[in-house]
């Protein structure tokens, strides 16, 4: 099956940002921004309200037009312009920077044995390039190879390799330690998420590379062919040099045996590669009247679907919230963080703090504006970092005998990590009475904290840093996953964090404490 993408890297896409307004009921009149004394509507405690409601569900449909958002691309260019637009409107200072990468840019993905195409569940991030006819080679079964497996059979040929979803145990990434309501469905002990595994588990391309392997065929198996298809996995890796797909399940029996009988194969995986590559990370400030301390709430701006990421709307929606708010009674100074290379980290990504595990694009503003957050000489201290990613997402998963994907009618679970008591308690309480049910507080391990929140944490700073991990975080199909989401639920998470800034507000660095690092 022929993929061919417009210019996001999508396959062909028929959906108008129109009909799906039309779809979910919703307006199509644009958010009134700026913020105007006595124009907003009042949120309970007195505080102007950010977004109506229906305001941040008809961005999150114009991101679901617009298409995937990969780093650099022309839709996140464009989503990054009108982030800029909201806070100019808002009126925050705003500030731009500049950084560059080689950006891969896929055009068009196919395969074909023995001259039958074949179904291609998507393309292989940055793994390499073909020319628009591809490349034709006898196939060469593999098994199993892992990240560390030997390639030299398929010297000269394309390589067929098995990549099974890996069943994860939750407590891997997550150590519960609270959650809202308390009778909340518990999360199920085995996750099975391709954006996970395939960072531990997919092929490393550039070994087949030295191996002098043409190309690279990926067998997906352990999960439904619905969760298999779309998937922008791994996306941890830097360009290989070895051009790849993916294959789902449904067609795994008929790949595994053409390799073993060593048949022909066709592989297209047409790309480009714009080097030097420009894309840009925002932040906005909200000046406080203390001169010595910030607190930092961000997002990163780039993903394949409308959840990831659609932070950005939230950080407007209390930007322009917190922005009504008269000055002399904004306490400390609020830095809006929106930054770019979350799904390109190799390239991105650097060390601060106490550099254990992966440092997340964050660190890279933080490592080039520590004015804002490490306290030391005349810079300001951050007491807290506040983080909003995926938000609204329903949690759809396999059946338990992967056969069929779909809603199990309940949110996804809200996973929260909150890094001393002092936030841990502040969170929760700020769900209560919201929208945003079935989220848990949970601690991080040594060397493992998901999202753009873990360079915080490293650096001492006490962090609240939402990060659900839903099946289709890393899926890139047609509608943005935009079926999956509910805009009651990500109105519920925008106000919780909207309630746990002005808490922290009310409170001293030293009730809000600093996290213990690990060793």
């Amino acid at each position: 099956m022929v993929g061919e993408p417009d210019s996001s890297g999508l396959r062909g896409r028929a959906l108008s940002r129109r009909r799906l307004l039309q779809a979910a009921g919703v307006g199509v009149a644009g958010a009134m921004l700026a913020a105007r004394p006595g124009a907003a509507e009042a949120a309970p405690g007195g505080l102007p309200r950010g977004l109506s409601t229906d305001e941040i569900w008809d961005r999150n449909l114009e991101l679901a037009d617009h298409g995937p958002r990969l780093t650099g691309n022309p839709a996140h260019r464009r989503f990054i312009d009108s982030l800029e637009a909201d806070l100019d409107r808002i009126g925050l200072d705003v500030h731009r920077d500049r950084l560059t990468f080689d950006r891969w840019d896929p055009l068009r993905w196919e395969l074909a044995i023995d001259g039958t195409p074949v179904p291609v569940a998507f393309y292989f991030p940055y793994s390499g390039v073909t020319g628009p006819d591809g490349i034709t080679a006898p196939l060469q079964y593999l098994g199993v190879l892992g990240q560390i497996g030997a390639w030299e059979p398929a010297r000269g040929k394309i390589a067929v390799v098995e990549v099974p979803v890996l069943p994860l145990p939750i407590t891997v990434g997550y150590r519960p330690s609270g959650q809202y309501p308390v009778d909340a469905a518990p999360p199920d002990p085995i996750a099975y998420l391709p954006s996970v595994s395939d960072a531990v588990g997919a092929p490393t391309l550039e070994n087949a590379v030295r191996a002098g392997v043409r190309g690279v065929i990926c067998i997906r198996t352990g999960i439904s062919e619905a969760l298999a298809d779309d998937q922008y996995a791994p996306f941890t890796t830097g360009y290989q040099g070895c051009p790849a797909v993916w294959v789902g399940p449904q067609e795994a029996e008929r790949v595994r045996a053409s390799a073993r009988r060593g048949a022909s194969a066709r592989l297209v995986m047409h790309a480009r590669r714009a080097l030097g590559a420009a894309t840009d990370t925002l932040f906005a400030v909200l000046p406080g009247t203390d001169p010595t301390e910030t607190v930092i709430v961000n997002t990163h701006t780039d993903g394949p679907n409308v959840a990831e990421e659609n932070g950005g709307i939230g950080l407007i929606s209390l930007a322009r919230q917190f922005a009504q708010v008269p000055a002399h009674r904004r306490r400390r100074t609020l830095v809006f963080v929106f930054v770019t290379g979350h799904f390109q980290l190799p390239q991105f990504e650097t060390e601060v703090g106490s550099g254990v595990g992966t440092m997340q694009a964050s660190s890279r503003w933080m490592r080039m504006h520590p004015e804002w957050w490490d306290g030391k000489g005349a810079h300001r201290k951050a007491v807290a970092a506040l983080t909003l990613e995926h938000l609204g997402c329903r949690e759809w998963l396999d059946d338990p005998q992967h056969r069929h994907y779909g809603p199990t009618g309940r949110p996804e679970v809200g996973w929260c990590y909150t890094t001393t008591p002092a936030m841990r308690s502040i969170y929760l309480a700020s769900a209560r009475g919201t929208a945003n049910e079935r989220t848990v507080t949970c601690d991080p391990l040594p060397a493992l904290y998901f999202g753009e929140g873990a360079p915080f944490y490293k650096s001492g700073i006490a962090t609240v840093s939402l990060i659900p991990s839903q099946t289709y975080l890393t899926a890139a199909p047609a509608n943005g996953a935009i079926d999956k989401l509910d805009k009651h639920l990500m109105a519920g998470q925008i106000e919780t964090f909207s309630k746990a800034i002005r808490t922290v507000e009310r409170r001293s660095s030293a009730q809000i404490g600093a996290p213990a690092l690990p060793l």
